[in-house]
């Protein structure tokens, strides 16, 4: 549903750092995105989940509170929709705008194509599935930008940000900023961040193979994504 989505391997990505933090007993998570990762996060911690992005943030929480999301959105709806934004509720400009759209960037265009048996896509019933299969019981979703999280030592921070250097973003994502915000927070709590490549001081410690998200003509190209932490005794030296 979403452009970066981590679902093909977000349980793992979750398993990876609990093992590395076992002692930590909060998740944030400043980039919720779909909520790939995050629905994967044992429910006995405290969880909680933001995002720049209204719609979004709307969205997640119709889904959690039992909402239920349309089978089918038209093109003609989508265009509705995005002409008049305003008129619609806030979670189902949401839905439409990421759900419906090509590889889940908003407004990136009405999402269409055929299944490998060769008939027409239903994209807003696959993005409506996943959505309502997720287990978003126990996470707390708020609208705010990364750098205005609260975390203290108990905390993991998990961050998808944009990557740098893939396809544009609606507003243009400052990469050095949020990573001098990365290495303070790393003073403080335990900071794991998906990209695929990181500042020097930051070591991988878990990759794997994806689909790339270069926004070129790639059809096919694969791409390295990992997960960084900062070395904190080099940090120390």
């Amino acid at each position: 549903m979403y452009l970066g989505g981590k679902a093909r391997h977000s349980k793992e990505i979750v398993n990876v750092i609990l093992r590395l933090s076992k002692n930590k007993t909060t998740w944030v998570e400043p980039f919720v995105g779909a909520g790939n990762v995050i629905s994967k996060v044992p429910k006995h911690m405290l969880i909680y989940g933001s995002d720049s992005d209204s719609d979004l943030i709307a969205l997640l929480q119709y889904v959690q509170q039992g909402g239920v999301l349309p089978n089918t959105v038209t093109n003609d709806c989508y265009k509705a929709v995005k002409a008049n934004p305003d008129h619609f509720s806030k979670h189902f400009v949401g839905f439409v705008s990421i759900g419906c759209s090509f590889g889940g960037k908003k407004w990136g265009g009405f999402a269409r194509g055929l299944t490998h048996k060769g008939h027409p896509r239903n994209y807003a019933i696959e993005a409506r599935n996943k959505l309502m299969a997720m287990d978003l019981t126990n996470i707390q979703f708020s609208h705010k930008t990364y750098t205005e999280v609260s975390i203290n030592e108990t905390s993991i921070v998990y961050c998808d940000p944009p990557y740098f250097g893939t396809t544009g973003y609606k507003t243009k994502f400052d990469s050095d900023s949020f990573w001098e915000w990365a290495e303070k927070c790393a003073k403080v709590a335990d900071v794991y961040v998906s990209e695929y490549n990181a500042p020097p001081g930051w070591e991988c410690i878990w990759e794997k193979e994806t689909a790339s998200l270069s926004g070129k003509a790639s059809a096919g190209k694969r791409a390295t994504e990992k997960l960084f932490r900062l070395n904190k005794q080099e940090m120390a030296l």
